[in-house]
This record gives structure tokens, sequence and C-alpha cells, in this order.
């Protein structure tokens, strides 16, 4: 560092006067008649004595001009890094292009993040679809269909129990002409029930306007669970009805009468068990469920988001208006998480950042105050600046403690000033 001193000295002569002289004692002394004497030379002490007491000398005022080494900087400036692994795809911009906030300049492959993504949206769609079905109550149609279901499981348990009372009567042909209807109408139910339970397992796949494929089964749940009861209670059926009439062919009355019980007791659990899924289907989904599906819907929104951060991590924007100054990337490269891909900075924004000012004048810097700042690379050229900041803490550099200020530079105009150019800055009074 260097400090310049200027010394203002105001220097007080003292004059000191003296005289000689020679007259006569009065005006128009007579020729020839001359008197001269000679005054003694007094000291300057004497002269002070004879004069009065003289002004105080003026003390002369000092300041001092401190300059220090800088360099310049941009106000701000980013190394843009990557945060995930890929192929770089585009590289859309070269050194010296101007960028706004958020522009592209580098993409990675982003097409294992596209799948991701799809997944994960369509998985939170599933599950919207689903906590709005629970949430909606039953529709129209299915409580149609279970009612149906349940009066269909009345009029079976009323012919069941037609049959045991003829069974219990005795064996006829009226009741051998009868359990072979049944047998045959019980095999008709068993092939309509198998039918309708095939059509509830029916998927299809999907496919919205945005290309999303979704895999959709729409009669599983409620509507499947009957559908596979009513086949269970088919079999039931056929096989009371078979044992009923082979009990009727051997006449063994004891036999009828326990296999037509039977038949009685799978038609009362048939319509048991329609009147439960009628009643499960009117009540609606519990608490407990919707809460479970909420948690669902949750759970896969944080996915969604999850999926939409790593995709995101393909780009690489810029995060504010500046110019480019390097690219380290080229398409085709396999980039990898913190390389660095692209440096910004505001190259029509600069700054002077002091690298040697000691402890000594760090005292006499203030924020807000003005410097003239010169650098070697544009001699005989100065610039206005302000201290904007001062560092809180100093630094050993070269055997003494130094303290960053970083100066804002002011109406740089078309100044060739560089960045990482060596400048000096000049402190006047604060």
């Amino acid at each position: 560092m260097k400090t310049k001193r200027a010394w203002l000295l105001a220097t007080v002569l003292l004059l000191v006067v003296t005289g000689c002289g020679a007259g006569a004692q009065a005006a128009g002394s007579p020729a020839g008649g001359s008197a001269a004497a000679e005054a003694p030379v007094g000291s300057a002490a004497d002269a002070i004595d004879e004069g009065g007491e003289q002004d105080a000398e003026p003390r002369a005022e000092t300041f001092e001009l401190i300059t220090a080494e800088a360099i310049v900087e941009p106000a701000k400036w980013s190394a843009l890094g990557i945060k995930s692994s890929g192929e770089v795809v585009e590289v859309l911009v070269k050194e010296g292009d101007l960028v706004e906030a958020g522009d592209l300049l580098v993409r990675l492959d982003p097409t294992d993040f596209e799948l991701s993504l799809g997944e994960a949206e369509a998985a939170l769609a599933a599950a919207r679809a689903e906590l709005a079905a629970k949430t909606a109550g039953p529709r129209v149609e299915d409580v149609d269909a279970a009612e149906a279901q349940l009066e269909a499981s009345l009029g079976g348990l009323a012919q069941a129990a037609a049959q045991r009372d003829d069974v219990a009567g005795g064996p006829a042909a009226a009741q051998v002409a009868a359990a072979q209807a049944q047998l045959a109408q019980a095999v008709a139910n068993y092939n309509v029930a198998v039918k309708q339970h095939d059509r509830t397992m029916t998927c299809y796949t999907e496919e919205d306007e945005d290309g999303n494929r979704e895999r959709k089964c729409p009669a599983l749940g409620p509507i499947e669970e009957r559908a596979r009861i009513n086949v269970e209670v088919a079999e039931q059926q056929i096989a009371a009805a078979r044992a009923l009439l082979n009990q009727l062919y051997s006449g063994a009355d004891r036999e009828l009468l326990r296999a037509a019980n039977a038949g009685v007791a799978a038609s009362a659990a048939q319509r048991e068990a329609m009147q439960a899924q009628l009643d499960l289907l009117l009540a609606g989904a519990s608490p407990e469920e919707v809460d479970a599906i909420r948690a669902k819907v949750a759970q896969a929104q944080v996915g969604v988001e999850s999926a939409q951060s790593a995709f995101s991590y393909t780009e690489v924007r810029a995060p504010f208006a500046g110019t480019v100054t390097s690219v380290m990337v080229e398409v085709g490269n396999s980039a990898r998480p913190g390389q660095v891909a692209v440096v910004l900075a505001t190259l029509d924004e600069l700054q002077a950042r002091t690298t040697d000012l000691t402890e000594l004048d760090i005292v006499h810097v203030m924020p807000g105050q003005p410097v003239i700042v010169t650098a070697d690379g544009v001699p005989g050229k100065e610039f206005s600046g302000v201290v904007s900041d001062i560092s809180l803490r100093g630094e050993e550099a070269r055997g003494q403690v130094v303290y960053a200020v970083t100066v804002d530079l002011i109406d740089l105009g078309d100044a060739a000033l560089r960045w990482g150019m060596t400048a000096w800055v000049e402190f006047g009074a604060p």
C-alpha cells in the first residue's frame, strides 16, 4: 500500500526594522553642522517585546490520501453447476452471449426423468380418482344392482324352503320333477354368475390427451366381490339340488330332508351376503378408509414433486441476467453432479475489491465514502466509486492484517475494464 502525505506549512517571518539617520535637532540646521546616530539593532525577541505580544503561529493541517491495491470483479457472478448425471444433449449459449434470468443454457437427456414423472403423475391421478369415488357416495346403478341381487336371493330362499317342505311330506313324482328343475336352474344360475364375475375382471389401458397411459379396472372392488359371492352360492345350490335329486331317486327320506335343509341354509347365506353388500354400499367408506386413501394421495403427490425436481435437474438455467464468460461442457459429454457447466457474470456492473488495506488504514474507511479508481490496464483513466462493503474480519497477508473493502464502480461507460484487472483505489476524506 502507498501513503502520500501532503503537509501545508505556514511560516511567520519576523521583520526587524533597523533605522539610521543623521539630522539636526530641528529642521533646517545650519550648513556644516551635522550629527549622526546609529540606532542599535535589536534582537527578534526585543522586537516582540517592544511591539507587544505577537499573534499565535498558525498550525499546519494534515490529511492522508490512502491508496490500496484491488482487483476488478463483477458485482455478481456464479459458476453454474450440473445437479444430475446424464448426457449433454443441448448447449444453447457461447462465451459472450447476453442472457436473461431464467434462460435455458444447457440441457441433459431427460428421457428417464420424463418416464419417472409420467409414472408418478399416473399414480397420483389413480389415487385422486379412488379418493373421489370413496367420498362421493354409492352410484345409483351400483345400488340398483345390489338391491336386485338381494331380491333374487330372497326368491331363492323361498324356493328352497318350499322344496324342503315337499321333502318333509314324502317323495313323489312331482318332487323329482321339481328337483330336476331346481338342478337345471342352479346350473343356469352358475353359468350366469361365472360370466358376470369374468366381466368384473376386465381391465383396459386408457391414454389421456397428454399421452399418459393408465390401466383401469373399473369393476374391481365391491362389484367383483358380489359377483364372486354369487359364483360361490351358485356352486352350493348346484350341490344341494344334485344331492336332493339323488336322494329322491334313492328314496332315502332322511337324507332328502337333510339335503333340502342344506339348500335352505345356502339360500339364507346368499340372502345375508347380499344384504350385507347393500348395507356396505349404502354406508359408504369409513373415516379410516378415507384417511388411508388421502394418505395415499399425499404420498403420490410427494412422488410427483420429487420426479419434477429430478426432471428440473436436467436443465441449467440463468439465475440472473448477465454475460456468459465461460462454457465448460459440449454436446455429447457425460455430465456428473457438481460439474460446472457455465460461468455467468454481470460484466456491465463491476466492483473493485481491495487486497492490502491494513488495520491502520481501515479505520479511515466508511460505507458510502467516495473513491477514485485507476487500473494498470487502462492508463490515464480515472473511475468514480463508492464504498459498498467492508469486511468484518481481517485476514493475514504478507505479515499484516488486511481487510477487504468492496467499491461499486459508477458510470463506467464503454471503459475497457476487465474482470481480474489490477486496480488502485484512492480513498478521500470520509
